[in-house]
């Protein structure tokens, strides 16, 4: 009896064993960290006994200090805790630019992703991007623009310079003349002047030339005619009808 009794007395030890091996961590949150998994799991996924998660900041958001764990693992049914806190992004005012001023009166503190616009005072054009934005990692960028005296150098792909300027500073009155490479022609005028802030026309471009394509076409055909054979060819292609005239 005592030996029944004993048996059936291990079976609740037993059954809490094999509770504690299986043991799984549903997917945890951590809300006042700001920071979400590495890597996407549905809302009802489970973690096995050992498992280890990692954590990352919420976009916008960047971590406290430096050396934070990013990991938390799973133990008896539930996770460690977790070392990393993340804070929201902020940058400081942006620079002022030389000869320009913002559009916008600017702040004292700006949040992720908000965005500066420059522009330049009457006389001077605007080099580079003329907005820029508060990143991730507590700067603006790309790098603020630059107002220049006259006009910004063209940037025309695939074309060279006949005459003129051939490097800034372009004042009222400078101008370049441009050709395009080999297979390439020009679409607009040749020549353009510096008015002061602006090209006058607009810079031209060099696209490729029609003549090319229609080339390339027709030599295409011929090596296929010269492959196959023409008569080959001509049999293959589709008869016309004959009209009651030709019947």
């Amino acid at each position: 009896m005592r030996n029944r009794m004993g048996l059936f007395g291990t079976v609740p030890f037993l059954l809490l064993i094999f509770e504690h091996v299986h043991a799984q961590c549903s997917l945890p949150s951590f809300e006042a960290n700001n920071v979400v998994p590495s890597e996407f799991y549905p809302p009802s996924h489970s973690f096995p006994e050992g498992f280890v998660l990692t954590f990352e900041c919420k976009t916008g958001h960047k971590a406290t200090g430096q050396g934070q764990s990013k990991t938390v693992t799973c133990s008896n049914g539930s996770w460690t805790e977790l070392a990393l806190t993340c804070t929201p992004v902020k940058c400081d005012p942006p620079p002022a630019i030389v000869n320009g001023e913002f559009v916008d009166a600017p702040l004292e503190v700006y949040e992720y992703s908000q965005v500066v616009t420059y522009k330049c005072n009457k006389g001077f054009s605007l080099s580079g991007k003329a907005s820029i934005h508060c990143s991730e990692d507590g700067t603006f960028k790309p790098e603020p623009p630059k107002c220049v005296d006259g006009c910004v150098k063209p940037v025309i792909p695939n074309a060279y310079r006949i005459s003129g300027k051939a490097s800034p500073p372009y004042t009222i009155g400078s101008f370049i003349e441009y050709g395009c490479s080999p297979d390439y022609v020009l679409e607009g005028a040749s020549q353009i002047t510096c008015k002061g802030e602006r090209w006058d026309p607009e810079p031209p471009m060099c696209i490729e030339d029609p003549k090319n394509t229609t080339e390339t076409s027709n030599a295409l055909v011929l090596a296929c005619l010269g492959k196959f054979g023409y008569n080959k060819w001509l049999t293959n292609q589709p008869q016309p009808v004959p009209t009651s005239s030709e019947e």
